[in-house]
């Protein structure tokens, strides 16, 4: 896994600049979000509960103009990844088909055909989805957490203490299950792979099985697979899909024992009431990242597994041509026309293929 996004992350660093540019939006995006959410507590204690309707106007006209300064970073981010992911998408399919033409021909009766066009498809359809959705998402929910995480400890040390034992809980369920469901992906992606194979091969060769009449015996085995296909993508679906409710529901949690622990600070005058009111709203902010990364694990983890399976190609090593070859072609206005090898020498030491004829005969009495 460590090598795989090692790999990944060199095709994404050749668009360094456009993701410099992406991060500074989400940036902007997400600060503006903090901001607004802040601007709750001098809107309570400074214009609400003085009544002043003036300095109210003019706080809301700044809210606005915040909010729409992160929306226009998060339409620019936006763009540019879906650019930075094609782009990269684009270079990784020309690396993979090059490097499949220089591989030997042992490597070609030794894998499926089907599989190995799953990769250019099913494999690159999963890296894209993640590069559009949830690579931009998890990015702008960690520089959300961080900016969070700052302003509560701004805003109520206490609370902030309170909300950490919560979120603690919340990234140990995540681990647990993220391992579970990664392992559930990757056999996902592999048996989809061998299910590709067996069907373009079979379909591919539709007149030898009628022939033959292993009509039974080819359904047979493609029920086996399709069923290990059925029950890998149960389970995978299944660690992943859960993660979402048993974080919202540990947040709601969260938010009721903040939202008794602040009222009675604000009682006894620790904490004013515009300052419980933003930080009961940046704990809900707060909790939002960790549930949109988790609905995102799912793509993220099928992305992984067919990025490992492309890099496992591209770490084939190629065929070497040891082999010398001079062509001699005479001048076609002599008569001739004919072309004559003066050498021809082909050396293979270990890796060799022999190509055997069968041939069948039937006899008719």
């Amino acid at each position: 896994m460590k090598q795989t996004l090692a790999d990944l992350w060199g095709y994404l660093w050749k668009s360094k600049w456009t993701l410099a540019v992406v991060v500074v939006c989400l940036i902007i995006a997400s600060a503006s979000g903090i901001i607004g959410t802040y601007a709750i507590r001098p809107l309570i204690n400074d214009f609400i509960e003085t009544g002043d309707l003036a300095g109210l106007a003019k706080m809301l006209g700044f809210i606005a103009i915040v909010y729409v300064l992160g929306a226009t970073a998060s339409y620019f981010s936006a763009r540019l990844m879906v650019t930075v992911g094609q782009n990269t998408i684009e270079k990784m399919r020309a690396d993979l088909f090059n490097h499949i033409q220089s591989l030997p021909i042992r490597f070609f009766d030794t894998n499926k055909h089907g599989d190995l066009m799953s990769r250019f498809t099913n494999d690159f359809e999963n890296i894209q989805n993640a590069f559009n959705n949830s690579m931009l998402m998890i990015i702008s929910s960690t520089l959300q957490l961080v900016l969070t995480f700052v302003m509560m400890i701004i805003l109520s040390p206490i609370l902030t203490v309170l909300l950490i034992a919560m979120v603690f809980l919340m990234f140990q369920i995540v681990k647990k299950l993220g391992v579970k469901s990664g392992k559930q992906f990757a056999a996902q992606q592999a048996i989809l792979g061998q299910v590709n194979g067996f069907v373009e091969e079979h379909i591919e060769g539709q007149k030898v099985v009628k022939v033959f009449n292993h009509e039974h015996k080819v359904l047979d085995e493609f029920n086996k697979l399709n069923v290990e296909l059925q029950e890998a993508a149960n389970n995978a679906q299944f660690y992943s899909s859960i993660m979402f409710p048993i974080l919202g529901n540990i947040s709601y949690v969260n938010y009721a024992i903040t939202a008794a622990v602040g009222g009675y600070l604000v009682i006894i005058n620790a904490m004013d009431i515009g300052g419980l009111a933003s930080f009961l709203q940046f704990s809900r902010t707060f909790a939002q990242p960790l549930g949109q990364m988790s609905q995102q694990m799912n793509v993220l983890l099928s992305a992984m597994a067919g990025a490992e399976r492309i890099f496992a190609i591209l770490r084939e090593e190629p065929e070497v041509d040891e082999g010398t070859v001079t062509l001699d072609q005479r001048d076609p206005t002599n008569g001739t026309g004919w072309m004559e090898t003066n050498v021809f020498q082909l050396l293979e030491t270990s890796n060799y293929t022999m190509l055997t004829l069968a041939m069948c005969q039937e006899c008719v009495s």
